[in-house]
């Protein structure tokens, strides 16, 4: 799957086969927004590429669609409490 192209909500409902509206209250039945969801998935995907030490930073962070490390290290560190390069020392 490629996670730079992370649907947007109203193409996920439209993959879904419900309104946008609908998404979201289902969402929002399960204690979750969409973007939350978005940034679940691609946390789950980022572990998975760090444990490849051959692709770099530079490689996942384009991969899963941020703008550059920076930015996917800040949203890594909020989501995990540590930042890329700590999580795949470890």
């Amino acid at each position: 799957m490629r996670h730079r192209n992370i649907p947007t909500c109203d193409v996920a409902a439209e993959m879904l086969g419900v309104s946008r509206r609908t998404l979201l209250r289902s969402l929002k039945a399960e204690g979750i927004t969409y973007q939350r969801l978005v940034e679940r998935v691609r946390f789950d995907a980022a572990r998975r590429m760090l444990e490849d030490e051959s692709t770099s930073l530079k490689e996942i962070a384009f991969e899963l669609g941020y703008s550059g490390t920076n930015n996917f290290g800040r949203a890594f560190l909020r989501m995990s409490g540590m930042t890329p390069r700590e999580f795949r020392n470890r």
